[in-house]
């Protein structure tokens, strides 16, 4: 008897992530049966923090839950305060809540102390589950520190205490949060400054103090190799995978940039509701989007697609 035929055999898929998290999700890939070719949309760099910044970091990670929302927000973090080892060994020793398993498994090979782990891909299923524990991490102080007036990342910061009021139900983007509390908690969300705004929104609608640090840049490409380019003009790239609403903007610059018609690009498999809303509202064909996070469970949609094209 022929061993079974692999889900994704004959499929040709980028992989859009930059190294080295792209070769890893390709050999994913490729142990499904997928012809996949890492071709990054993204570039990502350090972003250099002021010794103001890092005081402030200090002051705050003291009583703060560290929200990890990647394993390039980790990373980045880490690199940011590298030139600070009591710093970093504060933030390792801090609570970290991930979305996601593999951004777990990620912030864990780095050292962090995993508290939680979003069981869905968004920022707001994050709060709402912190929300539903009643408190972000074990040990972890009611109050964090304000820092009015200060400026990290960009962002200036005010009086950011909530309000006695209680909190009822409310709602974020359609969602309807109920009312539990994060009042007098604090969160510290390392991020891109491409990053979006729904975890932090919705963790102030839980009453949650948040401080939020611009540690990388992510910069879409605006350009393809040759051969890349060769691919798409022939048809011969079935799926992209895109994990990152910026690497929908890097796909649409290089597309343009090299004259191709968006209409003629190959269909979207896309991680998390964010990107897929980002890739559905530039006009991508986007045919495999889970709920769920992380790469096995992109990988288990696009088999399911596939399946049904062929």
């Amino acid at each position: 008897m022929s061993p079974p035929r692999p889900p994704l055999a004959q499929l040709r898929v980028w992989i859009t992530r930059p190294a080295p998290a792209g070769e890893q999700s390709a050999l994913q890939w490729r142990a499904a049966g997928a012809a996949a070719d890492v071709v990054p949309l993204v570039e990502l760099c350090a972003r250099s923090l002021s010794k103001a910044e890092l005081l402030s970091i200090a002051a705050w990670a003291h009583d703060a839950t560290v929200l990890l929302t990647s394993a390039n927000a980790a990373r980045f973090l880490l690199d940011a305060v590298a030139a600070d080892a009591q710093l970093a060994a504060l933030l390792l020793r801090r609570p970290a809540a991930c979305l996601g398993e593999a951004t777990a498994a990620a912030a864990r090979a780095l050292g962090y102390r995993v508290a939680r782990v979003a069981s869905r891909a968004t920022g707001v299923d994050l709060a709402a589950e912190l929300a539903a524990t009643g408190e972000a991490a074990p040990g972890q102080r009611l109050r964090g520190p304000t820092l009015p007036g200060q400026t990290l990342g960009g962002q200036t910061l005010g009086d950011q205490t909530p309000g006695d009021q209680t909190l009822g139900d409310r709602t974020l983007g359609g969602q309807t949060l109920r009312g539990q509390t994060l009042r007098g908690q604090s969160f510290l969300l390392p991020a891109s400054d491409l990053h979006r705004p729904e975890l932090e929104q919705a963790l102030r609608a839980y009453g949650a103090d948040v401080i939020t640090m611009t540690v990388y840049h992510a910069v879409p490409l605006a350009w393809l190799p040759d051969g890349a380019i060769s691919a798409l003009r022939s048809r011969g790239v079935d799926a992209v995978a895109l994990y990152s609403p910026s690497a929908v903007t890097g796909l649409l610059q290089a597309a343009a940039a090299a004259d191709l018609d968006r209409a003629g690009l190959p269909a979207a498999l896309v991680l998390g509701p964010t990107t897929a809303a980002a890739a559905k509202a530039r006009g991508l064909q986007v045919v495999a989007s889970p709920e769920a996070p992380g790469e096995d469970a992109l990988i288990e949609a696009a088999a399911r697609w596939w399946a049904q094209r062929k």
